[in-house]
């Protein structure tokens, strides 16, 4: 597991990002308790794949840093559009779970878009079809804001944290 500098910088890489944006997000995730702040001195905070997975949807979501924390919780736990699972014993597939699996498996071709504005993703390369998560909403506006991980940047973020 990568430790939370490793991890921010891993992400900025990938995402070509700025080091110190990445960096702030972090901490405002970690001053909101969704990832961990180690324990002080020489010991290093460890980032668990949801955790990068989470610092990953911060950055993609392009929100302002007092709402990025509130803006990673709703889009990590999307479930499958359209897919029951309520009478499943395991807990359905979410959008971040998939993610940190994506990323602890280095799956290559694997592409994710986020339409920011009616809050839904799409993940493209994990099987025949794209899948999507969340409900659409109709937000009236005319141009949507979206965000994407190409595949390229997928596999190297997720090499650069199995290292």
């Amino acid at each position: 597991m990568p430790t939370f500098s490793q991890g921010v910088l891993a992400v900025a890489s990938a995402l070509s990002a700025a080091h110190g944006h990445v960096q702030h997000i972090g901490r405002q995730l970690q001053a909101t308790g969704m990832l961990p702040t180690g324990a002080g001195g020489p010991i290093p905070a460890h980032l668990t794949h949801e955790q990068v997975a989470a610092l990953v949807l911060g950055v993609l979501s392009g929100a302002e840093l007092k709402r990025v924390a509130a803006i990673v919780r709703r889009f990590a736990v999307l479930e499958i559009d359209g897919v029951d699972f309520s009478h499943s014993k395991a807990e359905p597939p979410t959008l971040g779970r998939l993610l940190a699996n994506i990323l602890a498996g280095a799956v290559p071709g694997v592409a994710i878009t986020l339409d920011l504005d009616t809050v839904t993703a799409t993940v493209h390369g994990v099987g025949d079809m794209p899948l999507s998560f969340g409900t659409p909403v109709n937000t009236g506006r005319p141009i949507r804001r979206t965000a994407s991980l190409s595949p390229r940047a997928v596999h190297q973020l997720s090499l650069s944290i199995q290292q």
